[in-house]
């Protein structure tokens, strides 16, 4: 309240060391640390609230916002990509982190990386929104890691969920007719 922050801070790293978990100080201290711009130091404090925390809903929303200010503050995306995965850890399918995740992926051009999002989001969907997550799959085996048969196998099963598909079908057309495979292609031209 004094606009001395360079004096709370000092205050608040001593009551850290003096009780290392107290919940309370690293909040108050994260607050100050955020308000001055000091990014690696509310990520350390963050990481260290992450531990203090039991309930699980909570520890999500910090690891979130901490892969955030990893990624967005201090550019340290492999710390994002770890913060983002303990998410999942905690959480399977955590929509948020997995698109997170996917974009880290997709930046760095780690294609398995990214398939394993889009495999896990298509798990955690009911059947008529795993679509697009299938679909973006057999695109990504397709086009970037060459894996032809796995992509026709995406494709097919998004057809078996939305057989009007058109994406899916122009896929399939192209890979039956590369991989000479005329009876599927025969069946999949065929009129419903």
């Amino acid at each position: 309240r004094l606009g001395k922050a360079d004096d709370a801070i000092t205050a608040l790293r001593a009551a850290r060391s003096a009780s290392p978990g107290d919940a309370l100080v690293l909040a108050e201290l994260a607050r100050v640390a955020e308000a001055q711009g000091r990014w690696e130091e509310l990520a350390n404090v963050c990481a260290l609230r992450v531990e203090t925390l039991s309930n699980t809903h909570d520890k999500v929303l910090l690891l979130l916002r901490l892969g955030t200010l990893y990624e967005e503050r201090l550019k340290r995306d492999d710390l994002a990509l770890a913060a983002y995965q303990q998410v999942l850890k905690l959480q399977p399918a955590q929509p948020l982190a997995l698109q997170m995740l996917g974009k880290l992926f997709h930046k760095k051009g780690d294609w398995t990386g990214l398939l394993s999002t889009y495999d896990e989001e298509a798990r955690s969907l009911a059947d008529p929104l795993k679509v697009t997550p299938l679909f973006r799959a057999g695109e990504l085996l397709e086009q970037k890691l060459a894996r032809e048969p796995e992509a026709i196998a995406r494709y097919a099963e998004v057809l078996k969920l939305a057989p009007g598909f058109v994406p899916a079908q122009r896929a399939l057309l192209r890979l039956y007719e590369k991989h000479k495979r005329w009876a599927e292609l025969v069946e999949l031209l065929r009129p419903r």
